[in-house]
C-alpha cells in the first residue's frame, strides 16, 4: 500500500526520497528543458541527483526545507503500471518560498497548476505552518508559463528584481525575477479541506488504497 501526502484527481504528492525517486528525478534534472530556468546546472550523472535529494530534506536548522514528488495517478485513461510515473517536483528551497519543476513531456496539460494548488492546500493544513501569513514564489520575467501557473493558483504580483539570479544553463547570465505572494486564506487558520495535519503525517504521508 503506497503512502501519499496529498491527492488530487490526477496527481499524488509523495515526500521525496532517495529510495523511491532517485532515478525518476534524474530523468527530470538531467533534462535541459526542465532545468532551463534553474540556478543549478543540468545533472550529468545520477550522483548529482542523489546529492540534490540529500540536501532537500528537513533539518533542525531548516525544518521548512522539503520536496515532494509529483506522481501521475492511475486513471481509466492511463495504462496500469507497477510504479506510478514521477513527472515533477515541488517544495520549498527557501523558507516560505515555493519552487517547482515539471518534465517537459507533461507541459501544457494543467499538471503544474494542479500540483501547485494541491501543495498549497497541504501547506496551509500543516500545524507548524500556522506562524506564516503568506507563501512566496518567483518566476523569471521571461518565463511566462510559470507566471501563468502562479496566477492561476491565486498568487499576486509582488516585487520585481532586475539581475536577481544566475541561470546556470546560460553560463551564469543574470536573469530578472518577478516575485509573487499568496496570503493565508482568511478565516481558515490553517484548517483547509485536507484538515489540519501534524508534521509527521505530512512528511510520511497518508495511506491511499
Amino acid at each position: 500500500m503506497a503512502t501519499y501526502a496529498a491527492t488530487s484527481p490526477r496527481l499524488h504528492l509523495q515526500t521525496l526520497s532517495e529510495e523511491l525517486h532517485l532515478h525518476d528525478l534524474h530523468l527530470i534534472n538531467s533534462n535541459p528543458q526542465a532545468t532551463f530556468w534553474s540556478t543549478k546546472k543540468v545533472a550529468t550523472d545520477i550522483e548529482t541527483t542523489r546529492a540534490y535529494i540529500r540536501t532537500s530534506l528537513p533539518t533542525e536548522e531548516q525544518p521548512w526545507n522539503g520536496r515532494w514528488a509529483i506522481l501521475l495517478r492511475q486513471t481509466p485513461e492511463l495504462p496500469k503500471e507497477g510504479k506510478l510515473r514521477m513527472i515533477g517536483i515541488i517544495g520549498l528551497p527557501r523558507e516560505q518560498e515555493i519552487g517547482y519543476k515539471l518534465h517537459p513531456d507533461f507541459w501544457g496539460k494543467g499538471f503544474m497548476t494542479e500540483a501547485l494548488l494541491l501543495f498549497i492546500q497541504m501547506w496551509w493544513s500543516m500545524e507548524s505552518r500556522l506562524k506564516y501569513d503568506r507563501l512566496l514564489a518567483g518566476a523569471d520575467s521571461e518565463n511566462k508559463a510559470s507566471q501563468r501557473v502562479l496566477e492561476k493558483a491565486g498568487f499576486k504580483k509582488g516585487e520585481f528584481k532586475r539581475g536577481f539570479y544566475a541561470r546556470a544553463t546560460l553560463g551564469g547570465r543574470k536573469g530578472d525575477m518577478q516575485f509573487y505572494y499568496l496570503e493565508r486564506p482568511k478565516g481558515l487558520n490553517g484548517e483547509v479541506e485536507l484538515g489540519r495535519k501534524s508534521e509527521k503525517e505530512i512528511i510520511f504521508g497518508v495511506k491511499d488504497c
